[in-house]
């Protein structure tokens, strides 16, 4: 073979998989034969997407509406810390989650209303249990279980 002067000699090309830079196959954007562009959209499917954001709508709203009504419980001391708000919006959540359809179906409301429903039972919800934690908190269920069984009466 004749090389001409200031050329370099030229690349043996292998087969296509046989050898090749798989990086450089990839900046193409194929592999094998499958289109890369194609697995990803079918990857990152936005139609999906956004049924799993209409799916979860509600709950999302409604730990929103967890975290308003604790922020304000926290300016008016009924919040005192981190794990009284966590508790606050958890129990928020959790409500939400498994009582926004049942409320739904009760009142006979349109779906487009759920996300209102959420907000509100995430807020009262989240009151709600804080409500009962404080309760439990300043019950005395020594005495009680005392004055149950007939133990001395304080």
């Amino acid at each position: 073979m004749l090389e001409h002067p200031g050329k370099p000699p030229p690349a043996e090309q292998p087969a296509f998989g046989l050898g090749t830079d798989l990086s450089a196959s990839v900046r193409k954007g194929y592999h094998a034969g499958v289109n890369m562009t194609t697995q990803t959209q079918k990857m990152f499917d936005l139609n999906q997407l956004f049924a799993l954001f209409e799916r979860w709508k509600p709950d999302i709203i409604g730990v929103i509406g967890a975290i308003i009504a604790a922020w304000h419980g926290h300016k008016d001391g009924e919040i005192v810390g981190k794990t009284d708000f966590i508790v606050y919006v958890t129990s928020g959540l959790v409500s939400v989650h498994f009582l926004t359809q049942p409320v739904i179906d009760l009142m006979h409301l349109s779906a487009s209303h759920t996300p209102a429903v959420g907000f509100l039972i995430g807020m009262f919800s989240g009151s709600f249990f804080a409500a009962i934690r404080r309760a439990i908190r300043k019950a005395d269920f020594w005495g009680l279980i005392r004055s149950r069984f007939g133990g001395p009466r304080p």
